[in-house]
């Protein structure tokens, strides 16, 4: 029995899959983005060439942004907050039993609010979202979270899944602070937004809380793990699989800014303590 409802979740998200694609071409093609494509020199026609060929793209700050100062000043204060954890640390004390995802700490408040706004509306950031969407970006959500090192198995976003927020979907993750192999770095599955790509993923492993050794060896060098240095941005399709690796017990934590784009008609709602959420990006670069 439990096996049947295990296919027939299987065949549900396939078919979801399906309608999916068909939603993003139908998007892409009634509505078309009204913003101006960026002038991509030959770095930033690379990024995007990835993003779509492979699911992510890759980039330092200091060499795509606009002005990296903003970006510089978050790193500055999360460097501080990782060394001197007293404060996150009361934060994370107030997370509750129950939550399941008590190793992820939302530390936005934390950080000054314009710095933050300033790399969302950033030109290049927005002209790179742009390009990938085909229709017009609406930002979703952006938090800055820490995460920590927990005693417990790998549970959650920890584990290989997708998202659903929309079939249309970039996210981007700003390493905030330097992630080694020990600080649990962002590791994304290449190729698997694409679709026959996830049909076959679905198919043979599922939706969600998959294990990199349940892959087979053909499979296992397409998972991309991300370490890095302060500043460096990650661009990611969360159609895709992915996941967060779980912290070592070495590790002080992994601070990063984390920022969700999705098309005018989103699947899932906006988180309701969000900060700048469901904003275009025609809004968002005029100031609005």
């Amino acid at each position: 029995m439990l096996k049947i409802k295990q296919q027939m979740v299987q065949i549900y998200f396939i078919l979801r899959h399906i309608i999916y694609t068909a939603r993003k071409l139908l998007i892409r093609l009634l509505f078309p983005s009204k913003i101006n494509s960026i002038g991509l020199n030959i770095i930033l026609t690379k990024l995007i060439k990835n993003i779509r060929s492979l699911g992510w793209g890759r980039i330092h700050g200091n060499d795509f942004l606009v002005n990296s100062n903003n970006l510089n000043s978050l790193i500055f204060r999360a460097k501080y907050l990782l060394k001197n954890q007293i404060t996150i640390q009361e934060i994370a004390n107030q997370i509750k039993n129950s939550d399941k995802k008590q190793f992820k700490v939302n530390i936005t408040k934390l950080f000054k609010k314009n710095e933050i706004e300033n790399i969302i509306k950033d030109e290049n950031l927005i002209g790179i979202i742009n390009e990938y969407f085909g229709t017009e970006p609406y930002i979703i959500a952006s938090e800055i979270y820490w995460d920590q090192y927990l005693n417990q198995s790998e549970i959650s976003s920890q584990l290989f899944h997708f998202d659903g927020e929309d079939p249309i979907l970039l996210k981007v993750f700003i390493y905030l602070t330097d992630v080694s192999e020990k600080d649990g770095p962002f590791v994304y599955l290449e190729k698997s937004q694409n679709f026959f790509n996830k049909i076959q993923m679905i198919f043979l492993h599922g939706i969600h809380g998959i294990s990199d050794l349940n892959f087979s060896p053909k499979l296992l060098p397409k998972v991309k793990k991300f370490t890095g240095s302060a500043g460096d941005i990650i661009f990611a399709d969360t159609n895709g699989y992915h996941k967060g690796n779980k912290l070592n017990s070495e590790s002080s934590g992994r601070i990063l800014l984390n920022l969700s784009f999705v098309s005018k008609w989103p699947t899932s709602k906006p988180p309701i303590d969000g900060f700048i959420t469901y904003k275009s990006s025609s809004k968002l670069l005029s100031n609005l």
